[in-house]
């Protein structure tokens, strides 16, 4: 997101790449541009997620991807808690470096603090995993992993890898959505998931594509795609 204002530089960027606040064509610098830079990185949230709303999006989604992003159920809370329409996504997290007990947990967390607006968007890890330096997400766990949190989440309670797992607290039911690029994934998502993340492209071509191989997993596993 980027801003400007009526002096000659006022800028503030806040995505994959990092955050940036310049002034006047000048950076502050030492501590000055520290300070300002915390200070702006928690506020950034907050802008982009009001500028959302302001323009009517229907959902914000919140990147997990360690190191190039706060923390993901951090920047969602706060997300959630300043807004009152948008639905809040994790677009996407994993199910390496978060086990799927503890997303179930965290996803019905925030549905306390906005019913009725929460997702919780799977996917292979990307970036989430990269990062630190451990394997992706496979096909075979995603699907396991995501039919453990849905049942987790509707029933309270739910079994995982021969353990059981319970949320006695669960109010509501938050959506699973999984993202994937690929029609394997595509048609897992249709087959099991309450929606999919297609990154697929945004073209009408692609759209199309995408919608026709998630319809036909649906269509397989006797779900109604609409």
């Amino acid at each position: 997101m980027q801003t400007s204002g009526s002096r000659s530089c006022f800028a503030v960027s806040c995505g994959a790449s990092g955050l940036w606040i310049q002034t006047g064509g000048v950076e502050p610098a030492g501590a000055a541009s520290d300070a300002i830079r915390h200070e702006v990185r928690l506020s950034c949230y907050e802008m982009l997620a009001a500028a959302a709303a302001h323009y009517g999006f229907d959902m914000i989604g919140i990147a997990d991807s360690p190191g190039n992003a706060m923390d993901p159920w951090v920047a969602a809370t706060m997300v959630a808690e300043g807004t009152t329409k948008p639905r809040v996504a994790l677009c996407a997290s994993n199910l390496v470096s978060r086990h799927p007990a503890v997303s179930a947990a965290a996803i019905a967390s925030l549905e306390l603090l906005a019913p009725g607006r929460t997702v919780l968007g799977l996917g292979a890890g990307h970036s989430g995993t990269q990062n630190l330096g451990i394997g992706s997400t496979g096909l075979n766990e995603l699907k396991g992993g995501t039919r453990f949190i849905k049942a987790l989440i509707a029933d309270g309670q739910a079994s995982f890898d021969n353990n059981q797992a319970r949320i006695n607290w669960i109010s509501g039911t938050p959506e699973v959505f999984i993202a994937g690029s690929g029609p394997r994934t595509l048609r897992v998502s249709g087959a099991i998931a309450d929606g999919v993340f297609a990154n697929y492209g945004i073209s009408a071509e692609a759209m199309a594509q995408s919608s026709s191989v998630v319809r036909a997993g649906a269509e397989a596993a006797g779900r109604d795609p609409d």
